[in-house]
C-alpha cells in the first residue's frame, strides 16, 4: 500500500514537473492558438511596443475608427472592417520583454483575418 502510495506521488509530481516545462515552451515559442474565438500568441516585444505595432498595423490595413488605449500592464486597440466588424485586440504584459495578444474579429471570430492582422504586426515589430 505504501509502495502504491509512493509511485502514485512520484507520478503526480512527475507530470506537473513535465506539464510545466511544456507551458515555459509553448509560452517562449510562436505558439498560436484560437481560444474562445479569439486568435492567442505571445510575442517577444515589451507592451508599448507591441501597442505601437499593433495600431500602425491595422492603420496600413486600411481599417476604420482605428483606437488605442494603453497602461503599463494592458493595452486594447480597436477598429472596424469594411464589413462593420468589430477588431479587438487586447495586449497584456507577461514580461517586461513578452506580450501576450488577444485578436478577435466580430462577435464569433474570422481565422483569416485575425491571421492576416497578426501577420502584419509581426511585420511592424520587425521595424
Amino acid at each position: 500500500m505504501k509502495q502504491r502510495l509512493l509511485s502514485l506521488l512520484l507520478l503526480t509530481g512527475l507530470a506537473f514537473t513535465l506539464g510545466a516545462c511544456t507551458h515555459v515552451r509553448e509560452a517562449t515559442s510562436d505558439a498560436v492558438a484560437w481560444v474562445r474565438d479569439a486568435l492567442q500568441t505571445t510575442v517577444d516585444a515589451p507592451l508599448e511596443r507591441t501597442v505601437k505595432a499593433t495600431t500602425s498595423a491595422l492603420k496600413a490595413l486600411q481599417f476604420s475608427a482605428v483606437t488605442t488605449r494603453a497602461d503599463a500592464i494592458y493595452g486594447i486597440v480597436t477598429a472596424k472592417t469594411a464589413r462593420d466588424e468589430t477588431i479587438e485586440i487586447t495586449i497584456t504584459s507577461v514580461t517586461p520583454v513578452q506580450t501576450r495578444l488577444d485578436i478577435r474579429v466580430g462577435a464569433f471570430g474570422d481565422r483569416p483575418v485575425s491571421q492576416r492582422i497578426l501577420t502584419e504586426i509581426q511585420q511592424h515589430l520587425r521595424k
